[in-house]
């Protein structure tokens, strides 16, 4: 996104930030998968509880936060912010994982 021109476009004719928001659309499909291989195994409260905020945050706080950035600095820099707990999110998962 930063080595596009003024409207957003690449030379290509592609969105500067396409490959962005692809990658977003790949993590809120594999948080829902989470979700649903956590209940179908019936990995516990804690298990389910965190891949069901996963989700939030994925699919709903981040698509919220990227539209109303378009408008304020503030939500695209809590869009940002929301990108690290996501990954602090998954690191935590992926640790009690690992801990059964």
């Amino acid at each position: 996104g930063v080595f596009s021109f003024g409207n957003g476009d690449r030379a290509g004719g592609d969105h500067a930030f396409s490959a962005h928001q692809g990658l977003g659309f790949a993590i809120a499909g594999a948080s829902i998968l989470l979700l649903v291989l956590a209940i179908a195994a019936r990995a516990g409260r804690l298990a389910v509880w965190l891949a069901a905020a996963l989700v939030v945050q994925t699919c709903l706080l981040q698509s919220l936060l990227d539209g109303l950035g378009d408008d304020s600095a503030v939500f695209g820099g809590l869009h940002a912010l929301d990108g690290l707990l996501i990954a602090a999110s998954a690191g935590v998962q992926y640790a009690l994982a690992r801990r059964r």
